[in-house]
């Protein structure tokens, strides 16, 4: 099983198994469960849940990662009305730090838009990134930086 991760309200519960040579993930979809067979990789990264896929991935290594060095952070989903979303905001020691997880390579700053939001906040806004299929991290503005998935 590679993970599960809660969402929003629309996509409550994603869980990824590789079994017998199938890709099968499970959503449940505004109250509607699905299943969905993907053959090899090449289908998925070309797929129209390739993004659902890496979000899904980016954010349980992440929260595996902090669950395994019994690191405490709270980790969180952030929307609003306007359409503005963070896939993963983590708060931990007094500070917030956001992660967009994204299928592509190169990004730039109408790509993270959506971390501004949070600057009302009565937290401090620590190092924040998207995490990508780039080869090497770059920066895309101050205290922000696209990195490679391979560096979780």
């Amino acid at each position: 099983m590679i993970g599960a991760h809660w969402t929003d309200k629309t996509a409550l519960c994603r869980v990824i198994i590789w079994k017998h040579g199938f890709l099968y993930a499970t959503m449940a979809y505004r109250n509607k469960r699905m299943l969905v067979r993907m053959y090899d990789p090449e289908t998925l990264r070309v797929g129209y849940l390739a993004g659902h896929m890496v979000e899904t991935f980016i954010v349980n290594e992440i929260m595996k990662t902090y669950d395994n060095n019994c690191v405490e952070w709270g980790f969180h989903y952030y929307s609003d009305s306007e359409g503005n979303e963070v896939d993963l905001v983590m708060l931990g020691n007094g500070t917030l730090i956001h992660v967009e997880c994204k299928s592509g390579m190169t990004y730039d700053f109408g790509d993270v838009k959506a971390f501004s939001k949070l600057k009302r906040s009565k937290y401090e806004i620590g190092q924040s990134c998207i995490v990508c299929l780039t080869e090497r991290a770059y920066p895309i503005r101050d205290g922000v930086y696209a990195l490679p998935v391979s560096s979780i």
